[in-house]
């Protein structure tokens, strides 16, 4: 045991003597670095001055009078046998140099090394320091300092424009930093206020009227009313609504309530909205702004579209043959529907799908390489190669969002019956258990284009499964058939747009 401590005591001991060592050659090369810089300087200036002054002592101050003493430097005359052309003459530091001995400075190692001294990481070769002028040193100091930019905020913004691009001004980085999910305080509207005034009068006396009848027929969805029944079936009732209605009239007033925003970002958000050149997304991971030419993005979405595999071009819209197709299912199982299921089903005002696509930059090693190297704000990259984007169709009033809707409805119960059914993230942490055994490997896959790739006979014989084993989770008026004979017409009839051009998705079935 002793022996072993005397071990660790000397290896110690000798781990901080080597490191004194090395603080003491480190300081040594600083100062003979400095004396280096100051023979620079000197040899630059050497001999073109008249006369040499020796620095003076600071002026003594009279007390009596308060005035400094005015006495002249002391100065020497130039020697008489020297002449005054320096073309032939050798410099001062030039000399000193040459009579010198070589050392090991600028940052060469000493030959030196302790027998007992651990291996060293080689030092990276200094930049050489002697230049020509003081205004080339400058330039240099300039060069080095440029380059030095603020640490990165906690919200990257990765800028990826084409040949056109802008660098931002600084106002216009100051408003992408509040990021997309920021309000603006929005313009007091005083037509709006009246009419949500009078729609949330007119939900009252729709609860009173409806309140003590039971109008219920099963429905899972319908279409809104525009039912507004007469007033003064209840006094109280309407002493309410009159109060709350002369509340709003007094609220309404030309007062400009204070923005959020300056005038100058207000400005710039006009301006970055009217800008047609290019276009804002947010970034599929992360929550970063991504701002794209719009040349580019269009190409990127193109070369997904026109893969030929997954997406097929259109000659037309066919939104009115969809709306044919479901109305002709809806007669076939018109057992399975109440009148006011068919009616949402089939009385709406449709809109054509749009696509989309959000950059995945957390997945370009191009730009992740950006961001390691840049300490800014955001960064600037020409048209990554390997940037691809996630494909979204937003169809609110697509032809076949209700049947859709509908279906989700009848479905939902059946989804918490499959093993591997997870919710969200809270949901998979509830399956972990509290302790984890250490061999435990948590394991992840990375499906590329995942729906796009499921066959749909495949999954329509996933959904005909549960169906089956849980037939008790669905209302008995609707039959598997139609179930299924829906979500087929879905999947076969998936229309959308991108830049006045029709698609829909190819993948058939086998």
């Amino acid at each position: 045991m002793k022996k072993r401590s005397s071990g660790k005591i000397q290896e110690k001991l000798l781990e901080l003597w080597q490191a004194d060592t090395q603080r003491e050659q480190e300081k040594s090369e600083r100062i003979l670095e400095s004396k280096n810089e100051w023979f620079d300087k000197y040899e630059e200036n050497y001999g073109n001055e008249p006369v040499k002054s020796i620095s003076p002592k600071k002026r003594k101050v009279d007390k009596s009078t308060g005035n400094k003493n005015n006495t002249r430097r002391q100065s020497f005359p130039r020697s008489r046998s020297r002449s005054r052309s320096v073309i032939n003459k050798k410099s001062y530091a030039s000399v000193v140099k040459n009579e010198r001995k070589p050392s090991n400075n600028r940052g060469e190692q000493s030959t030196y090394n302790h027998p007992d001294a651990l291996p060293q990481r080689p030092r990276r070769q200094r930049q050489n320091r002697n230049i020509s002028n003081e205004g080339q040193r400058n330039a240099n100091t300039y060069q080095r300092s440029r380059d030095r930019t603020p640490n990165p905020g906690n919200n990257n913004h990765f800028l990826g424009e084409g040949q056109m691009w802008k660098k931002p001004k600084e106002k216009e980085i100051k408003l992408l930093e509040h990021g997309l999910k920021f309000t603006p305080t929005p313009i007091s509207d005083n037509v709006d206020l009246i009419t949500d005034t009078d729609e949330f009068c007119r939900k009252l006396r729709l609860r009173e009227f409806f309140g003590n009848t039971n109008y219920e027929d099963g429905s899972l969805v319908r279409n809104k009313k525009g039912t507004n029944p007469q007033p003064n079936r209840d006094k109280h009732l309407e002493e309410y609504i009159n109060c709350l209605k002369q509340t709003a009239n007094t609220n309404i007033v030309d007062s400009h309530v204070k923005s959020n925003l300056p005038k100058s970002q207000q400005k710039t958000i006009k301006k970055l909205q009217n800008d047609e050149s290019i276009i804002i997304k947010e970034a599929d991971k992360g929550g970063g702004i991504v701002i794209m030419d719009k040349d580019h993005y269009k190409d990127m979405v193109l070369n997904q579209l026109e893969d030929g595999v997954f997406y097929q071009k259109l000659n037309g819209n066919r939104d009115k043959s969809t709306m044919s197709k479901i109305r002709k299912l809806i007669k076939e199982y018109s057992d399975n529907l109440t009148d006011k299921e068919k009616d949402y089903l089939k009385n709406f005002e449709v809109k054509t799908s749009n696509f989309y696509g959000l950059p995945k930059i957390h997945k370009s090693k191009e730009i992740q390489d950006h961001v390691e190297n840049c300490d800014s704000m955001y960064i600037k990259i020409n048209r990554p190669t390997d940037l691809k984007i996630r494909p979204i169709i937003a169809g609110p009033s697509c032809s076949t969002q209700r049947l859709s809707n509908l279906l989700d409805i009848l479905l939902k119960p059946l989804c918490i019956k499959v093993p591997s059914f997870v919710r969200d993230d809270m949901d998979f942490l509830n399956y972990i258990p509290d302790r984890v055994p250490l061999d435990t490997i948590l394991v992840s896959f990375d499906v590329i284009s995942l729906y796009t790739n499921i066959p749909h006979e495949l999954g329509l014989k996933a959904v005909q499964y549960w169906l089956e084993k849980y037939l008790d989770e669905i209302p008995e008026r609707f039959s598997n058939d139609f179930i299924i004979k829906g979500l087929k017409l879905i999947l076969e009839n998936n229309y959308f747009q991108f830049n006045d051009t029709y698609y829909f998705s190819s993948v058939l079935f086998n």
